[in-house]
């Protein structure tokens, strides 16, 4: 992955070149629009307390210190909310046939699919608003990261830029995972190790036969379903696994192929 820092000036700037433009994601105006207005809010807010505060100091020496913390306070959220909006001006995602780029507070992030070793995600559920929240994180052979928030409202299309996401980076280690598989190789994942006779997780094993399904789960859980349970077999949380959708996938070919 290489990191291009543009500077002030017009110039040109190569890319590596990574096939043709499937799709960009922008980051969402209804977000720039909320953090600038707030950080406008806020600080204004800020400033006519501490005003206030200046004002209270002869009469009462406490009212003022109260106004100017608050005020001090006010100004800085107001201060961090448009240095987010001035950092995500520009911000977008485009996704190429061979890899992504991504763009930000000045800075271009490219990264091949081929390239990716890892593409972990981060999944919490929020039961007051009944919604899940992501957080994809590629790695690549050179060592270096691209973390995506795929929180609806973040990106345009944030739905469509994760699942993207996963079917570009599956299409090139699937295969790779298959042939280990074949090939007779342990696959660890995490707590789960797959075998040609089925799935180890810790003290219990799953023979491949008792396999129903792998699934993820709303709140940020890898879950493993077993024929006639009524229950699942395994519940893992997605961080504990590194490409998680590579198992997924992995675990669902197996389980497709033993019943044909």
């Amino acid at each position: 992955m290489t990191m291009i820092h543009q500077p002030m000036t017009k110039s040109i700037i190569t890319l590596p070149n990574l096939g043709t433009l499937i799709s960009e994601h922008r980051a969402s105006q209804a977000r720039q629009k909320g953090n600038l207005w707030s950080g406008i809010v806020f600080i204004l807010l800020g400033i006519i307390t501490v005003v206030v505060g200046l004002i209270a100091a002869m009469p009462e020496t406490s009212t003022a210190f109260f106004c100017g913390g608050v005020g001090l306070l006010s100004i800085a959220g107001g201060a961090w909310a448009v240095l987010v909006h001035r950092q995500e001006q520009g911000m977008a995602v485009q996704l190429f046939e061979d890899g992504l780029v991504y763009r930000r507070n000045g800075r271009i992030l490219t990264m091949r699919w081929a390239d990716v070793t890892d593409l972990g995600a981060v999944g919490v559920y929020n039961s007051k608003l009944h919604s899940s929240f992501y957080t994809y994180t590629l790695k690549d052979i050179l060592g270096q990261t691209i973390r995506l928030n795929l929180t609806q409202g973040y990106f345009e299309n944030a739905d469509q830029l994760a699942q993207t996401i996963q079917q570009e980076v599956t299409a090139r280690q699937l295969p790779r995972a298959v042939a280990d598989y074949n090939a007779g190789t342990l696959l660890k994942f995490g707590p789960l190790t797959l075998t040609q006779q089925g799935i180890q997780n810790g003290r219990k094993f799953l023979p491949w036969s008792q396999v129903a399904e792998a699934t993820i789960g709303r709140h940020g859980y890898f879950v493993l379903h077993a024929h006639e349970k009524t229950i699942s077999w395994a519940r893992v949380d997605m961080t504990q696994i590194s490409n998680v959708f590579i198992l997924l996938s992995l675990i669902n070919w197996i389980v497709k192929r033993h019943g044909e």
